[in-house]
């Protein structure tokens, strides 16, 4: 039980979540079995108290990870990088810092797209591809076909090709959902010229039914790029 600890999180490619997730429900049983340990030493006053100050021990090197502090050098955690959706290695911190720019973006996305929305009077439930669901579902009401298959079907007899985090494991192409006529496909947060995009855009035939959307968000540094269906 205690080497799935360890193992568990490599075997189904790492969660992408920071703080280990997986291992939460796991923490019942370590408390059982300090208490257990605790109990059998219980006439022993040296061993009880040295795993008094095991215990602090390692709960002091556990919050080290909130301030981003390692007792082992980032080349040595490099060499045991085990989160497969991501091919850099990032520490708990970093990691949790780089899902809330995420949230930050997903939140700037659902509400161009609330006020996108209400200028539809023809489209009562426009559709839109994207991966990354979450905010956009929840906040608007827009039909969502997602990349990685949480919400679609379609996906759940494609194999695994790569081992990912689970979640991401399954992924497709935008155009794997042209087939049902989206409204919306998401390229991405503007980071190139336009230019570039129109460019790429039009060398593929696939989306010679799509035209590019260049959307301002309420942060003045970030512009979404989305390709909308002429007809």
């Amino acid at each position: 039980m205690y080497l799935s600890l360890f193992f568990y999180p490599i075997i189904v490619g790492g969660d992408f979540l920071p703080y280990y997730r997986f291992l939460i429900p796991f923490c019942v049983f370590q408390v059982l079995t300090f208490s257990y340990l605790i109990n059998a030493v219980n006439d022993k006053k040296f061993v009880k108290i040295s795993f008094l100050f095991i215990f602090i021990g390692l709960l002091l090197i556990s919050f080290l990870n909130v301030y981003n502090i390692s007792i082992f050098n980032r080349d040595l955690l490099t060499k045991f990088h085990f989160r497969f959706n991501t091919p850099e290695f990032r520490t708990e911190i970093e990691s949790y810092n780089y899902l809330n720019e995420n949230n930050y973006k997903r939140k700037l996305l659902s509400n161009v797209l609330n006020k996108l929305e209400k200028e539809l009077e023809n489209n009562e439930n426009p559709s839109i591809v994207l991966g990354g669901i979450g905010l956009v579902a929840f906040n608007t009401n827009f039909i969502v076909y997602d990349i990685y298959g949480l919400v679609n079907k379609d996906l759940r007899n494609i194999k695994v090709k790569n081992l990912r985090s689970p979640g991401h494991d399954k992924r497709v192409k935008p155009e794997f959902f042209l087939k049902y006529k989206p409204y919306l496909i998401k390229i991405n947060f503007r980071n190139r010229r336009l230019t570039w995009y129109q460019e790429n855009i039009a060398k593929s035939k696939m989306y010679n039914n799509y035209s590019i959307l260049n959307l301002p968000t309420e942060d003045k540094d970030l512009s979404v790029l989305m390709l909308r269906r002429l007809k």
